[in-house]
Order: structure tokens, then C-alpha cells, then sequence
């Protein structure tokens, strides 16, 4: 049976009094808890430790190693974290004035009390405590509640006595906490709805000598109350510390796995509460982030720079031309479009070399992408494979973004199984050549004269690399559509090698010859228009034999990872502290992550690093049901869909979960979740870009939320920069006031609106 995650441990009140005393085992337990991102409650029931604790908590001089991050403290008055406190209970806070007022009442009527009963009034951290010899009577209790009801001042759960806690045990005395909330209803509150943390997902440790303390008991049959409610099965997972004996690790109980918490719902008090402070919380850990993707792009380009420079001759190339203007640029910054100075791609590209075999090389490529989508006059360009920006021409076009389009699936599968078709005649015609591996040759090979070469034949390329994907989404759907009785290894296989071939070109790779890659994409496109024909066929007759059509997305649409030079970027950060004997795994989430699997492996070649298997799973936070694979995964190093399980069964070490981008970070955790409760220990995440703060309003709709502040800067690895998505402060909406959500997708909408057929396309923002 699959593992539980555990997120979150609440200490009982002795055991975090050892740890804010600095005994060594409790204290140093904790600080590795937090070094390994879990996120820690400490307890506390009456006034001194509450102080102690506070003063532990605020003391950042402390050079203990731990993670102030991820260390809370909860006492029946308030509830404190790293960037302030929240007053307990939550919808009714007992301010200083509240205080005084109890600590007033308080001494007056204890004033009442048999001589030598009562001792000290203490009052701080939200709430009073008195310390008695024996429980406080029950006329002075009612006293006590009756007077503060007058002024207005609620005192625990109506109806309940109030706890009183054995504390200082020499001494024989109990202390009495009068505060908004029971201890346990305050503990319980803090973790349940300040932090929102699933009953199930909570550990709770304690020492052997309180097991039996009253505030413990009243938390844990609460806890065991929701956890049932939530159809969790047995016992709460606790961890019960003999103290006598020196103190023992804290550790999870069999079946349960410790595990950062990646997703922080709306609801989480620091976003709910959308106070300045709140604020600045989380959009402090955006910025970190934001200054790491540069130093982690910085860091990619130079594992690309030290490549073998004879093999992979435009590696360099890459690095050097990914932030220059015009026409010396390779990529578009927000498509990953392959791109040109419309100026440069009209009167330089097409001027001689001086070597034959490049120059025929171009002249067909221009041809290839000059082509139109209809020769009758009309006011737009309707080119097929180019899209005109305000200052760049993109060898995308119509074509490419046949899955934007609002059309049933049989017609996206017709515009792509003409595009294969389109690529199978152009290989065949240059393979003809005799000249084709001479140009492959020198465009693949470093020098400025042969650079619009080499672009022209990655853009081409780029169209197969496309449909490889494509491929991969027809795979899916048809495993799914199946029952998961469909196993094509030959189609997987094809797909996978369309997008291999595109990085080959990227590279500049010295092995590749022209009658390989010209025998690749054929390949691959006489596989492509055959899957492509029969998945026009099936859905067609689906929809005519059926009262109500789903068509269930079987190509799907935008990819936020459409950039291949970053996603080799994060592919070469993701292995580069692999070894050659790692046994490693790589695995895309799908649909945005389908590809880093097979770049990963590219990488990990580059690199020298081993990496055993590849391949992508579908299961997260926004994956329906119904395009969920469940326990398996689509394993793309054999070409087959397999098991998560047989992945213990082989030794796994190091797991790489990679995706396009992280938001609420809940497929992340998700799928984290679901590879740790298969038994992969090491499970880490990486993507290619993150949702930045601009997307404050999302964080705080009522499904929002935003990944952990703690793990974002600390724990999510790989990130390049911020996802373009549009800024908006609706908490109703996704799109910003003028309709976008996505800048670079709208953008591409835009320009496809302007290329061709108005009707067409969807529309974002116009």
C-alpha cells in the first residue's frame, strides 16, 4: 500500500520546551526537520514557556543552523510565525487591553481564594495563566467567566471547563490558562486554519512522561475525529520520545514519509489575511527567487559554453546570440520561436555564401517557408510556417499552431498530417540533392556566413520537433482512450526521435549527417501522418455515433514550455549533479513538461551524467480524472508505459520531476506525493519558469494559492525566470482587466489573427 505524506509536526509542550531549552537531541531534531523543509509547530500552555519560546523563536543570532522559515509557535492566545503573529482564536483576537482586563479580574477574585492556593498571575502571548497548588474552585472558575463576560471577553469554548495542566511537577502545582481558546482548540486552530494543513498530513510528537496530559488527549481525539472524516484509516501517526533515555530522532511510522510541504492554499492565513506584511512575506521570497533564475541562467549557459566545441560547434552560438537584437538573434524571448529581422530575413538571407551546397540548401528553405496558406489577394500575408511580429519574422506560423485553433480534433489533425506531409516531400527533395550533406555540414559547423543556413534548417526541424510532440499526445489519449491496453512502442518511439533530431541541429552536432537527419524526419513523418489519418477517422466516428461529443483533447493546445533553448538550459541544471552511475530517473509532468524528460536525457549525454530512464506521468492538481494515468507513467527510454512501482523494484536513486512552471505548486506536490508513496525517496523538482507575484489576485481566489515561501527560494530548483503570465489583482477572474492571461500566448494569437483567417483562432485580451 502507497505511503502517506506527512508535511507538518506539532511538538507537544514538553517537547518543545526541551527544544527552546536547547537540550541537544530535541533541539537538534527539530533544526534538521526544518533543514529538510518540514514545517514544525511548537507548543506552549502557559505564560514562561510561551516566552521562552517567543524569545528562541526571534532570536536570529542563533547559530543553530535552523530554517526560521518553517518553525511556528502556538500558544492558547496567539498563534506566532517569522513574519508577526496572529491572535487566537482567529475571528476574535484578545488584544493587550483584553489582557489587562483578564489579569485585573483574575487577581481580584483570587483574591478570594483560601490562603496559600493560589500563587503567581502571569499574563503574556495572548492569554493569563495561574499556578495553583490544586485546581482553582469551581465558584472562582464561574466567577472568573461571569466577570469577563461582562466586559465582554470570551474565555475558551463556551460551555467547557477550562484546562488545567500539570506544569512544574517538584512543585506539585497546576497551572490554569485563561485565554481565547483551550490549548488543544488553539493548537488544533493554528495548524487546521492558520496553516491549513490536512489532519492527514500531521504528525505529533511527544515525550513519554505527558502521553496522558489533558490538552494532548483533548488535540488528538479532535484530530483522530477529522482524520476519520477525511476517510484516513487508523491511528493518528504520532512519535513518542523517551525522554529518559536521551532522546531518540523523531521519525515517521510505518506506512508515513516526511516530506516539504510544496502548495500553500488561499486560505493559509498570511494570504488570507492580505495585510502589507502578508504581503511583503510572500512577494520577499518571489524576489529571491527572481535573483536565483538569473544566477541559474547564468549557470546553464556556462555548461553549454563548455562543451566540446569541435562536436557541438553551435553551442556557443547559443549562449552568445540568445540576448542580441535583430537579426543575430537565434530564438524569440517569448515564443522560443526560431526568428529573424524581417529586414535581414528578406535582402541578407538570401545573398551568396559562396559555397553552392548552402546556398541551394536556403534557397529551398525559403521556399518551404514562404509558402502560403491560399494565393487569392487578401489583406494579411497568409503565410503558412512565418508569423510577422511588430519587429521579428518567426518560423512559426499557421501550421505549427494548427492546435490553437477553434476546430474539432479531426480538423487539427488534418492541418498536422498536412504539415508531415509537407516535411516528408521537403527531406526527400533535399536527401535528392547530392549536395545535402556537404550543407548540413557547414551549417552545423561554427561561422557567421553559414548562421541564416543553420537557423533556416533549425526552424524546418522545429515543425518536426512539433509533431513529435503531438505524437506524444495522441499516445496518451489513445492509452487512456484504451483502457490502458494500447502499448506503441513504435509511435513513442518515433516521437521521441523528432524531438532528439531538433537538438542535434541546435547543437551543431559534428556526427549528424544529412542523410541521417533527412531519414529521421521522414521517418517520423510518415508515422505521423498515418497516426494522424486514423485519429482523424476515430473521432469523427465517435462524434457521428454519439448524442453528446467529448472530444477529451486528444492533441493538445499551448505549451508553456515551447521553448527549446531554455528547456535545454533547465535539462543540463537538472542532471549536472548526477554521476555516471546514479540510476537516475527523469520525469515530465504532462502536457507543459513533456519534452524536458527527453531533453534531460539529451543532457545528461552532454554532460556524462547517468541518467537510467525518461519518460512523462499526468497527474496533479489540474489533471481531471479522466487524463490521469494514475499509477503509471509513460516510460519513453523503452518506448512503453509502465508501472511506478517497478521503479523501486530497480534501485532508483535520484528522481528529476520537471515541469513548465509553478503557481500554486499543487501538481508538483501532487505528483511529489505520489512518487514518495510508491517508495522513491529522492524525489526532487525543477521547472523551467515560476509564477511571479504579478499573479497576486490567483494566489487569493478560493482554489488559489501559491507554492510554500520556504520551499520556493530554497527547495524548487532549476528556474530561469518568471512565466509570462499578465498581471491581475482579480480574485474572480484569471485574466487581467483587459482580458490576458498569458502574455506570450495572447501575443502569438494576435499575430496569428493578423497572418491569416480571423475565425480561426481563439482570442486572449482582443
Amino acid at each position: 500500500m502507497p505511503s502517506t505524506i506527512l508535511t507538518s509536526v506539532i511538538m507537544s509542550p514538553g517537547y518543545s520546551a526541551d527544544v527552546v531549552a536547547g537540550s541537544p537531541n530535541a533541539r537538534a531534531e527539530a533544526i534538521r526537520l526544518t533543514a529538510e523543509g518540514i514545517l514544525v509547530f511548537l507548543t506552549a500552555d502557559d505564560a514562561a514557556a510561551a516566552g521562552e519560546g517567543l524569545r528562541w523563536l526571534r532570536d536570529a543570532s542563533e547559530p543553530d543552523g535552523r530554517d526560521g522559515a518553517l518553525l511556528r509557535l502556538v500558544t492558547p492566545g496567539a498563534y506566532h510565525w517569522p513574519a508577526g503573529e496572529v491572535r487566537m482564536p482567529l475571528d476574535a483576537a484578545l488584544d493587550d487591553g483584553g489582557l489587562a482586563a483578564v489579569r485585573t479580574i483574575v487577581e481580584e477574585i483570587l483574591s478570594r481564594a483560601p490562603p496559600g492556593s493560589a500563587g503567581r498571575v502571569e499574563d503574556g502571548a495572548g492569554f493569563v495563566s495561574v499556578s495553583t497548588v490544586g485546581p482553582l474552585p469551581p465558584d472562582l472558575i464561574q466567577d472568573i467567566w461571569t466577570r469577563c463576560g461582562e466586559d465582554d471577553i470570551a474565555l475558551g469554548v463556551e460551555g467547557l471547563d477550562l484546562e488545567a495542566n500539570p506544569s512544574s511537577a517538584a512543585s506539585g502545582r497546576q497551572v490554569t490558562v485563561l485565554a481565547p481558546e483551550l490549548p488543544s482548540t488553539a493548537w488544533y486552530t493554528a495548524v487546521t486554519r492558520a496553516e491549513r494543513i490536512d489532519p492527514r498530513s500531521l504528525l505529533l510528537v511527544m515525550r513519554t512522561d505527558e502521553t496522558e496530559r489533558a490538552s494532548l488527549q483533548a488535540f488528538r481525539a479532535r484530530l483522530a475525529i477529522d482524520r476519520r472524516r477525511l476517510g484516513a484509516e487508523g491511528p493518528s501517526p504520532e512519535c513518542i520520545v523517551d525522554a529518559s533515555a536521551g532522546g531518540t530522532g523523531i521519525h515517521a511510522p510505518q506506512g508515513h514519509v516526511l516530506a516539504p510541504r510544496i502548495a500553500v492554499p488561499s486560505a493559509v492565513h498570511f494570504i488570507q489575511r492580505w495585510s502589507e506584511g502578508n504581503r511583503r512575506y510572500v512577494r520577499e521570497h518571489y524576489w529571491r527567487a527572481t535573483e536565483a533564475a538569473r544566477t541559474n541562467r547564468d549557470r546553464a549557459s556556462g555548461l553549454l559554453v563548455g562543451l566540446d566545441a569541435v562536436r557541438y560547434a553551435r553551442a556557443r552560438d547559443l549562449v552568445r546570440l540568445a540576448s542580441l537584437e535583430g537579426g543575430d538573434r537565434v530564438f524569440d524571448d517569448y515564443s522560443g520561436a526560431v526568428c529573424f529581422d524581417p529586414g535581414f530575413y528578406e535582402f541578407a538571407v538570401p545573398l551568396a555564401t559562396g559555397d553552392r551546397a548552402v546556398d541551394g540548401l536556403v534557397d529551398e528553405l525559403r521556399r518551404y517557408f514562404d509558402d502560403k496558406l491560399n494565393e487569392m489577394p487578401f489583406d494579411r500575408p497568409l503565410l503558412r510556417r512565418r508569423l510577422f511580429t511588430n519587429s521579428l519574422v518567426l518560423l512559426r506560423g499557421d501550421a505549427y499552431y494548427a492546435n490553437l485553433k477553434q476546430v474539432p480534433p479531426w480538423e487539427r489533425a488534418d492541418d498536422y498530417r498536412e504539415e508531415a506531409k509537407a516535411l516528408d516531400v521537403l527531406f526527400r527533395r533535399l536527401r535528392s540533392q547530392g549536395t545535402f550533406n556537404a550543407a548540413v555540414a557547414a551549417c552545423l559547423g561554427r561561422g557567421d556566413a553559414t548562421r541564416s543556413g543553420w537557423k533556416l534548417l533549425l526552424g524546418a526541424v522545429d515543425q518536426a520537433r512539433n509533431l513529435g510532440l503531438i505524437l506524444l499526445s495522441i499516445a496518451s489519449h489513445r492509452w487512456r482512450d484504451s483502457h490502458r491496453q494500447t502499448d506503441d512502442r513504435d509511435l513513442l518511439s518515433a516521437a521521441t526521435d523528432l524531438v532528439r533530431i531538433y537538438y542535434r541541429v541546435m547543437l551543431g552536432d559534428a556526427s549528424l549527417t544529412g542523410a541521417d537527419l533527412a531519414q529521421s524526419v521522414i521517418a517520423g513523418a510518415g508515422r505521423a501522418v498515418s497516426e494522424l489519418s486514423a485519429l482523424r477517422e476515430d473521432e469523427e466516428a465517435r462524434a457521428r455515433g454519439s448524442d453528446w461529443y467529448d472530444p477529451d483533447r486528444p492533441i493538445r493546445s499551448w505549451r508553456e514550455a515551447d521553448d527549446p533553448y531554455e528547456n535545454l538550459l533547465l535539462g543540463l541544471l537538472a542532471v549536472e549533479g548526477l554521476d555516471q552511475e546514479a540510476n537516475a530517473v527523469a520525469l515530465g509532468m504532462f502536457w507543459g513538461g513533456v519534452e524536458l524528460p527527453i531533453v534531460a536525457d539529451i543532457a545528461a549525454g552532454l554532460l556524462g551524467r547517468g541518467l537510467n530512464c525518461w519518460g512523462f506521468l499526468s497527474h496533479g492538481r489540474y489533471s481531471s480524472a479522466a487524463m490521469q494515468e494514475g499509477n503509471h507513467f509513460c516510460d519513453l527510454s523503452t518506448s512503453g508505459w509502465r508501472d511506478i512501482a517497478a521503479l523501486c523494484e530497480g534501485g532508483t536513486g535520484k528522481v528529476l520531476l520537471l515541469d513548465d512552471n509553478a503557481l500554486s505548486g499543487g501538481t508538483l506536490e501532487s505528483a511529489r506525493d505520489l512518487l514518495l508513496g510508491h517508495g522513491l525517496a529522492n524525489v526532487e523538482t525543477w521547472v523551467v519558469r515560476f509564477s511571479g507575484e504579478r499573479r497576486e489576485g490567483q494566489m487569493r481566489m478560493d482554489k488559489g494559492g501559491t507554492v510554500e515561501p520556504a520551499y520556493m527560494d530554497k527547495r524548487l530548483r532549476g528556474f530561469l525566470g518568471e512565466t509570462p503570465y499578465a498581471r491581475s489583482y482579480s480574485r474572480k477572474r484569471y485574466e487581467s482587466p483587459v482580458g490576458i492571461f498569458n502574455t506570450a500566448r495572447s501575443r502569438i494569437l494576435r499575430y496569428l489573427h493578423n497572418n491569416s483567417f480571423a475565425s480561426k483562432f481563439e482570442r486572449e485580451g482582443f
